[in-house]
């Protein structure tokens, strides 16, 4: 016993020092290699602006001048690189002297979907590199990639240091764990042989066998217990047979489906939740489960089940519902335990894709505002152009992120009340003029005209009217970015069937056909640079739509695009506080 209960511990510390020693140093590399890809990123995102504007002025001399000095002064490799693949500067070499670039996989990635990145071996710098790729759109209707490069040597360093500290710490916890092992199980296994021992005298009839008192603590209560235990088998015999009447009660009502089989596949017993959940035949018991069960993937897994018991823990999709299942088997046969999951995963998807949506959201701005503070810090601070530019930068994307952070607190303050928390008799009338006045600067700004057209007789509603205005000023802001210059925007509003609908159209660029059903999720965007380049969180539409439903309404869009987008807020008059 000593060696089993040794050596398996023994096995189960090493496994776990080794696979957490191989996790940790494949992670430290993993983060060293994406650190080091979001800072050539970064590099070339800043370069954009000023490559396009030397560009612009056709100065591919200054082009080379700027990326020599910003690879001196970070220490990558810069390159610049023309549609057709025409080396245009270098930061190390001489661009004249390059070879055609346009068949590097980072290259050909970049121009094709605008960024992209490689990992390969340099003939020219006898070394492995780094290389991220990104493409510029010029006004002028070209192209053009900026590539920045950097060697993976430091990451293989710091690797295998971590290596080596690692080999070393395992071997030493090792040692120590070996050791604590062996002093542990030679005083666990001693008095567990005895006690051993005992219960198979006592498993023989020898009811005198009384060893509790040769030990103390948890062992002497063990010892006492097996000493009981002959007398209470007969009772536990009884009050077994009263819990089977007691669980055969409980299955019948439990929401849960259980499916009890024997050896050879047969229904020993089914409850009534799972006849539902499994589309079971009324005459499923006493008959194979495969003659009653429909879903072959659930067939497969339990005849596993049955042939190899080993425990059963599956997700099925069937009949338009997320079952998931739970088996275990003995030698007497099967339990299957069947849940519906369909709403748990539904809320499951909807909770990882907003995490992941929040965390893009809020890294992005927050890796562009700290790299323009690294940037100022290395020497742009001197320079009062570069100074201000920088702090612009900042300034934007703390905006940006003051708006997201506010957006999420309204949206999650939104979603956590039941009721509206200030209701109001407000004149609709009123409300809605008040706030197409606010919004009337921002428009004319941007030379679109603002038509509003609303009924002397709106209703007078109980509603909240600071979270109306701010629904109806979201749509109107979203109509004022997405509408190009010279459009127009109209608010109107009209009663109808016991209902207040209040419209908000404009001539913009429209929303695709395929990105209607999501427009007022989360986080989504149906053009991602242009609204974050406007400041948008993405969160706007996901507002509107919670503000209206807190005031039991509905809100609905229809477009077409290139030429018009119409967002419709309909709210019901009721009888009581409201008046015609």
């Amino acid at each position: 016993m000593f060696w089993r209960v040794f050596v398996g511990q023994v096995v189960v510390v090493a496994s776990v020092l080794a696979v957490f020693a191989v996790f940790q140093a494949q992670a430290t590399r993993s983060d060293a290699m994406s650190r080091i890809t979001e800072r050539l990123e970064t590099e070339a995102e800043l370069l954009e602006p000023l490559i396009a504007e030397y560009l612009k002025r056709e100065s591919e001399g200054d082009v080379q001048e700027l990326v020599r000095k910003v690879g001196a002064a970070t220490g990558l490799r810069i390159i610049v690189v023309a549609e057709d693949g025409r080396v245009m500067a270098d930061s190390h070499k001489d661009a004249r002297t390059m070879e055609n670039h346009l068949n590097r996989p980072e290259i050909a990635d970049a121009r094709r979907v605008g960024s992209g990145k490689d990992v390969r071996h340099s003939i020219e710098l006898g070394q492995e590199m780094l290389y991220v790729a990104r493409r510029l759109d010029l006004e002028s209707g070209g192209k053009v990639i900026i590539r920045t490069a950097i060697s993976v040597r430091q990451v293989r360093t710091q690797t295998a240091r971590i290596y080596r500290f690692t080999a070393l710490a395992f071997a030493a916890f090792a040692v120590l764990g070996a050791g604590a092992t062996a002093l542990l199980t030679r005083r666990v296994t001693k008095p567990l042989r005895e006690l051993t021992s005992n219960a198979d005298a006592i498993a023989s009839g020898a009811s005198s066998a009384k060893p509790s008192h040769l030990y103390r603590g948890e062992l002497g209560t063990l010892a006492d217990a097996m000493t009981r235990m002959g007398d209470q088998i007969q009772a536990q015999i009884e009050a077994l047979r009263q819990r089977s009447f007691q669980l055969e009660a409980i299955l019948a009502t439990m929401r849960e489906g259980v499916l009890a089989l024997d050896t050879e596949g047969r229904v020993l017993f089914c409850n009534a939740a799972a006849r539902d959940l499994l589309a079971l035949r009324s005459d499923a018991e006493g008959r194979y489960f495969w003659e009653s069960i429909r879903d072959n993937e659930i067939i497969r897994a339990i005849k596993q089940l049955l042939a190899t018991r080993q425990p059963l823990s599956l997700q099925a999709d069937t009949a338009g519902r997320v079952l998931g299942l739970w088996g275990l088997a003995r030698e007497g046969g099967a339990v299957v335990l069947f849940r519906d999951l369909t709403e748990s995963t539904r809320y499951e998807t909807l909770r990882r894709e907003f995490v992941a949506n929040a965390s893009h959201e809020l890294r992005t701005p927050l890796t562009i505002i700290r790299n323009s503070i690294e940037t100022i810090e290395q020497g742009a601070i001197s320079d009062p152009a570069k100074r201000a530019e920088f702090f612009a930068i900042v300034h934007k994307h703390l905006d940006q992120l003051t708006n997201l952070v506010n957006d999420l607190l309204e949206l999650s303050r939104l979603e956590s009340q039941p009721s509206l928390p200030q209701v109001r008799p407000s004149a609709l009338g009123e409300l809605l003029r008040r706030v197409a006045a606010s919004f009337a600067p921002a428009i004319e700004a941007k030379s679109q005209r603002l038509v509003v057209e609303l009924p002397d007789d709106l209703p007078t509603l109980e509603l909240d009217p600071e979270l109306l205005e701010r629904a109806v000023g979201n749509l109107l802001d979203n109509a004022n970015k997405y509408t190009p210059a010279g459009g127009e925007i109209r608010l109107s509003a009209s009663v109808a069937r016991g209902a207040v609908k209040i419209i908000v159209a404009d001539n913009g660029i429209g929303i695709p056909a395929a990105d209607m059903p999501r427009i007022f999720e989360r986080f989504y965007r149906v053009d991602k640079s242009r609204s974050r380049e406007m400041g948008g969180t993405g969160l706007g539409l996901s507002i509107v739509k919670h503000i209206v439903q807190l005031h039991r309404g509905e809100v609905s869009v229809t477009s077409t695009p290139g030429q018009r987008s119409v967002f419709t807020i309909s709210l019901p008059i009721r009888s009581e506080g409201s008046t015609q």
